[in-house]
């Protein structure tokens, strides 16, 4: 082995110096011309290979994609949506979707199940389109024995009618079942409480054609109008009390007799009586006066009540 390894190095290192010595001016022109062009031949053939990876990059980027996933519906976390949505650039045509097993829901408290209607086919489906159906109620279906896991297929074509790759996805509810959340109010609720508002204002109406029932209150003037009224009952209250003979024990004021003579005093003593109060025989009252007395007492304290209930 030796000895036939210093063989072919002599004879390599031989006609290597001895083809290189041998050349002239026009043979190195020749080799540079020969070099160059192996290089521009190099350079060509990567530039080719990138410019059919950007093509093929540009019609990824330029071919529709769509894909089918569940989704928490805007209304409540609990309710899980089946979307078929196109991520893509462009529209895609002629889309259709399998499912296996077959996609069901629970029914609620009817209890059962149902299929969940899917598209037969979608003529188009626009970039950032999508198709929205409710599947299920995830407290509900976990009281079923629905299975878990779906397997979906979507199928579609471009604009040129040419059959893109399959779009798989795996659609799991053993996702969902563990979910803990925080609840956030958009514009799902703020519309639900605008419903809410109206129909409390349709109860305000005026009548069936319309207008709304508008109650007005000025807090001054319905204190004033209060405070008017009260010193008007006030004083006639005062006036039936002087007509009577009686005295408002808060506001001491002499009574007059009723000849008009000099003021008595507030007492009502029994020996103050005149005389002719003490003889029945001149008492023109058959009950007597004793009753008489009763009764225009018993009128001062109900008057006495109204003043301090201000009716």
């Amino acid at each position: 082995m030796e000895p036939l390894a210093r063989l072919w190095a002599s004879v390599r290192g031989w006609w290597l110096w001895d083809t290189l010595h041998d050349w002239n001016s026009g043979n190195w022109s020749a080799a540079a011309t020969v070099a160059g062009l192996l290089v521009a031949l190099t350079a060509a053939f990567i530039a080719l290979g990138q410019a059919r990876e950007a093509r093929r990059l540009r019609k990824e980027q330029a071919q529709p994609y769509v894909v089918a996933f569940m989704e928490p519906a805007a209304a409540s976390p609990l309710i899980i949506d089946l979307v078929v949505r196109n991520f893509g650039t462009t529209a895609a045509f002629h889309v259709t979707l399998e499912a296996s097993p077959p996609l069901q829901r629970s029914r609620g408290d009817a209890g059962g199940k149902q299929d969940v209607w899917i598209f037969d086919e979608l003529p188009i489906l626009a970039p950032g389109q999508e198709w929205r159906t409710f599947w299920d109620f995830s407290r509900s279906r976990g009281e079923t024995d629905l299975p878990d896991r779906h397997e979906v297929t979507v199928k579609y074509e471009d604009s040129q009618g040419k059959k893109l790759p399959e779009s798989r996805s795996t659609l799991d509810w053993s996702m969902v079942k563990g979910r803990v959340w925080t609840v956030t109010y958009g514009l799902h609720d703020a519309a639900k409480a605008l419903r809410e508002i109206q129909a409390v204002l349709k109860k305000w109406q005026e009548d069936i054609h319309g207008g709304l029932r508008v109650y007005v209150r000025d807090g001054a003037e319905k204190d004033e109008r209060r405070r008017r009224d009260f010193e008007a009952w006030k004083s006639q209250h005062e006036e039936v009390a002087e007509r009577l003979g009686l005295r408002d024990s808060t506001e001491p004021e002499p009574a007059m007799t009723e000849e008009g003579g000099a003021a008595t005093s507030d007492s009502r003593d029994d020996t103050s009586q005149p005389a002719s109060d003490a003889d029945p025989s001149t008492n023109p009252d058959p009950q007597g006066p004793a009753s008489k007395t009763m009764e225009v007492s018993s009128a001062e304290v109900r008057l006495k009540q109204r003043i301090g209930d201000g009716s």
